[in-house]
């Protein structure tokens, strides 16, 4: 009667490759996992961009083990692991994600954020059928321009040293006004809006 090991399952995950290691890039971090990686992102938009209202974030994959893609983010509920950057419809079903593994060598004269919108949005058919969402990470007046001249909507949070010079009422002068009180600009194309709203 044959008999199997306690530790053979253990065993078998130290063999088991998803890619060749003399097939890799040198420099891509994430090369190991790229074929089951890309086959889930065509998995994922088999049956297309279904949703109108889609949002743009971030989560993070716990793994506590030994990677160069592993980060560390202090504050948040997992703090070690993958971080992902996705795309998601208004009830959370996953279109498109990017691991990501750092900053890139090539500069494309975009901050992280922009790049990142732009990747994500380039993964799915027509992009101006949609109504995209994301916070302030991810926001800047020239992101917000270039979408518009795409005929992508988008609407989002925006910190107040993206906002270009754009002369509106700083918070402390709202806070003191009544309450909902607000101050906006627009240049024909980008709508900017700051209120006082505790809601």
């Amino acid at each position: 009667m044959n008999h199997v090991k306690k530790s053979f399952p253990y065993d078998q995950k130290k063999k088991f490759h998803l890619n060749d290691n003399p097939k890799l890039k040198s420099g891509d971090k994430p090369g190991k996992i790229a074929p089951i990686y890309e086959e889930l992102g065509k998995n994922l938009l088999q049956f297309g961009t279904f949703h109108k209202k889609l949002s743009i974030g971030e989560s993070m994959i716990p793994y506590y083990g030994h990677h160069t893609c592993k980060m560390f983010i202090k504050g948040k509920h997992i703090r070690f692991g993958f971080k992902i950057w996705r795309l998601c419809s208004s009830s959370g079903y996953l279109f498109a994600m990017e691991i990501y593994s750092g900053r890139k060598n090539e500069s494309s004269g975009m901050h992280l954020g922009e790049d990142v919108v732009t990747q994500l949005l380039s993964k799915i058919a027509d992009p101006s059928r949609h109504e995209i969402y994301f916070d302030n990470f991810f926001t800047s007046y020239n992101l917000l321009k270039k979408l518009a001249d795409s005929r992508i909507r988008a609407t989002d949070t925006v910190r107040s040293n993206r906002i270009r010079q754009c002369p509106l009422l700083d918070n402390n002068t709202l806070v003191k006004k009544t309450r909902r009180a607000m101050d906006y600009c627009t240049d024909g194309t980008v709508f900017i809006c700051n209120n006082n709203s505790l809601e």
